[in-house]
């Protein structure tokens, strides 16, 4: 049965093991890697949603997402939804033209960000490092934003929603596509059951969440479908199919890699 809401949909608690690796990350240009268990995944989501809630974001507001595919990305996407909130994802020109109470942004693009909030288009910025281990930002990054490093961690690790939202409201705006939270659900949730993903399932992603359809099959069709994420930034090519081996890849998305079914 699909989950009847988004919440439902990214919640750790819908997974017969949530001690499991949920996402494994990758960056090829620093040789990070990070693993995440469900339990671990929902702890982030809890806290990046108290801190909206902490901004005095409502449900129904928008958060601006500037970010590359990231693990930290995953969490922030969700814990936008989980609160109630629309996200704007990759379209900083539409940011700029707009009024976002909150934009979520990488160090690499901080100055753009900034230069919106000076415009009044934006009212927080929260810049994240993308450090391994959740690093803080570099000294002088962190002058007039929040450095999601810095503020997440003492926010709760349970997340209570106040109000449900609608799930005719938009939830989600990439590209030229906004699309409701009933919809989205139900378009992850029959992709899911379609592809045939399950719990023995591992997801092998490179490409950009700044793309609906990248959005879509690298992160909310996994979950729908209980599986399991191998998420990699600044992918080496001829590194890919030793790495999809060592993580026991069974699936990729838009990537053709011998002996894996490709989703997309």
């Amino acid at each position: 049965m699909a989950p009847l809401d988004l919440p439902d949909l990214l919640a750790p608690t819908r997974r017969q093991d949530p001690s499991r690796p949920l996402i494994t990350f990758y960056d090829d240009a620093t040789g990070e890697r990070a693993e995440l268990s469900a339990v671990t995944f929902g702890n982030w989501i809890a806290k990046t949603a108290n801190l909206l809630a902490e901004l005095d974001l409502e449900t129904g507001d928008d958060v601006g997402v500037l970010l590359p595919t990231h693990w930290q990305t995953a969490a922030v996407l969700a814990a936008a939804w989980t609160h109630g909130t629309a996200t704007w994802v990759g379209r900083p020109a539409i940011l700029a033209a707009g009024q976002v109470p909150v934009l979520f942004t990488d160090a690499a693009r901080l100055d753009q960000a900034l230069a919106m909030r000076d415009g009044e288009h934006v009212q927080d910025v929260v810049a994240l490092s993308l450090k391994p281990l959740g690093g803080r930002l570099d000294e002088g990054q962190a002058d007039g934003v929040h450095d999601y490093a810095a503020t997440v961690l003492a926010m709760p690790d349970v997340y209570q929603l106040v109000d449900l939202p609608n799930p005719d409201q938009r939830v989600l705006a990439v590209e030229d596509v906004e699309v409701s939270a009933a919809d989205l659900v139900a378009l992850a949730s029959e992709r899911a059951q379609a592809m045939g993903l399950s719990t023995m399932d591992r997801v092998l992603f490179t490409g950009s969440y700044a793309e609906f359809g990248g959005l879509l099959d690298g992160m909310l069709v996994p979950f729908a479908g209980n599986a399991s994420l191998v998420l990699v930034r600044n992918p080496d090519p001829d590194a890919l199919p030793a790495r999809a081996e060592a993580e026991m890849v069974t699936a990729t998305v838009g990537l053709d890699l011998p002996g894996l079914r490709r989703l997309a």
